[in-house]
């Protein structure tokens, strides 16, 4: 589950160019566990409303 998070986490900073906070990128290159504040404040950051689509699987994950 964490994995398939970072993942869409990756493709958002990516395909938004989108910068996070170092403290979250420190986080996303060790592919650290999460708790649901910092998934929520990932979210926001990437201008996401839903945060439920950082833990689904999609076709870029292939």
């Amino acid at each position: 589950m964490i994995e398939v998070f970072w993942d869409n986490v990756d493709w958002h900073v990516k395909n938004k160019n989108i910068e996070l906070r170092q403290s979250y990128e420190t986080a996303r290159k060790k592919r650290a566990g999460i708790n649901l504040r910092t998934v929520g404040d990932i979210a926001r950051n990437l201008d996401i409303d839903d945060y439920a689509i950082l833990f689904e699987v999609n076709e870029y994950d292939n």
